[in-house]
C-alpha cells in the first residue's frame, strides 16, 4: 500500500502544481495530454521520482521520445491506481467529505501556480480575509490536502482490489453452501 500512496501523492502533487490541475483531478477538465504531461514533469521534478521516471539516454533523447516515455509512465501510474475514473471519483468523494472547507481548497489550488514546497502566504492572507478563518487553520488545510487526497485515492484502489478480492471467496462459499 505504501507504493500506491507514493504514486498517488506524486500524481496529486504534480497536478496540484499545474494550472487547472484541481479541475483535472475533479474530472472537470480532461487528463493531461502528452505535451502537458511532459511540461508537468519538467516543471516539477521533485515528485516525478516516485513514479520511476528515469529515462535511459536522458536529455540526449529526442524530445518527442522523452515526451512519449514520460506520458506512458504517468498514465501507467494512474492506471495502477485504478485509472482516471478512480482518481476523479476519489477527488469528488474528498470534495463531499470536505464540503465545509472545499471552497478554501478550491480557491487556493485554483490559482495560476501553486508551489507545494512553499505555501504562498499572500494567498493564505486573502483566504483568511475572505473566509474569516485563522491563518494557521488555512495553512494547515492546504498543506495537508495533497497527502489526504492521495491517501483517499490509494485507499479506494486498495479497497476495491485487495479487500474486495479477499471478500469474494467468502461470498462464493456462502452461495455454494460452504
Amino acid at each position: 500500500m505504501e507504493f500506491e500512496d507514493a504514486k498517488a501523492l506524486s500524481i496529486v502533487s504534480l497536478l496540484l502544481e499545474y494550472p487547472g490541475g484541481l479541475q483535472i483531478l475533479l474530472g472537470e477538465k480532461p487528463p493531461p495530454d502528452t505535451q502537458e504531461t511532459y511540461y508537468i514533469f519538467e516543471s516539477c521534478t521533485q515528485y516525478s521520482h516516485h513514479l520511476g521516471v528515469r529515462i535511459s539516454g536522458g536529455r540526449h533523447l529526442p524530445i518527442a521520445e522523452r515526451m512519449a516515455v514520460i506520458f506512458d509512465i504517468f498514465n501507467s501510474a494512474v492506471n495502477d491506481l485504478g485509472g482516471w475514473k478512480a482518481v476523479t471519483d476519489g477527488t469528488n468523494e474528498m470534495k463531499r467529505a470536505y464540503s465545509s472547507r472545499w471552497e478554501i481548497i478550491k480557491d487556493y489550488y485554483s490559482t495560476d501556480s501553486v508551489d507545494l514546497q512553499r505555501i504562498d502566504m499572500t494567498t493564505i492572507d486573502k483566504l483568511v480575509t475572505k473566509y474569516k478563518k485563522t491563518r494557521n487553520m488555512i495553512r494547515l488545510l492546504v498543506k495537508e490536502f495533497p497527502e489526504t487526497l492521495s491517501r483517499k485515492i490509494a485507499w479506494r484502489h486498495y479497497e476495491k482490489t485487495v479487500i474486495n478480492a479477499r471478500r469474494r471467496p467468502q461470498a462464493a462459499d456462502r452461495t455454494q453452501g460452504g
